[in-house]
């Protein structure tokens, strides 16, 4: 699947409603909201394996990601991050949970680093 989004807003918006970059699907290698920008985008291309045979109510299913996120900060300076994310998705009845391990491939005005994810969803 691919998914991006633009954001444009103005330089003297609060911080609350800016675009942050970092987390799932915003350059992954770097914690969520590491910083935010009145402009910028970010976009994912994730490319998915095929499930893992299982039980009837569990399923496993890998998958590979690019994303990454760039914006401009009120201050001027322009921060940008690009991941590369490999992942599996588990499921089981009514919950869902994803683990994955991302690194950073690129990077401006931030540091290069790397983080384990994991996410667990229960849905009623």
């Amino acid at each position: 699947g691919v998914s991006g989004s633009y954001f444009k807003g103005s330089d003297d918006m609060p911080s609350a409603v800016r675009m942050t970059i970092g987390g799932s699907g915003r350059g992954s290698s770097h914690e969520a909201g590491v910083v935010s920008g009145y402009k910028g985008a970010f976009a994912e291309a994730r490319l998915y394996g095929m499930k893992v045979p299982g039980l009837s109510d569990f399923s496993l299913k890998p998958y590979v990601s690019v994303n990454g996120s760039r914006t401009t900060h009120p201050t001027g300076g322009e921060y940008e991050v690009v991941s590369s994310e490999v992942g599996l998705i588990g499921r089981w009845s009514d919950v869902s949970s994803t683990i994955s391990y991302a690194k950073s491939v690129k990077d401006v005005n931030l540091d290069h680093d790397s983080r384990l994810n994991v996410d667990v969803n229960y849905t009623f």
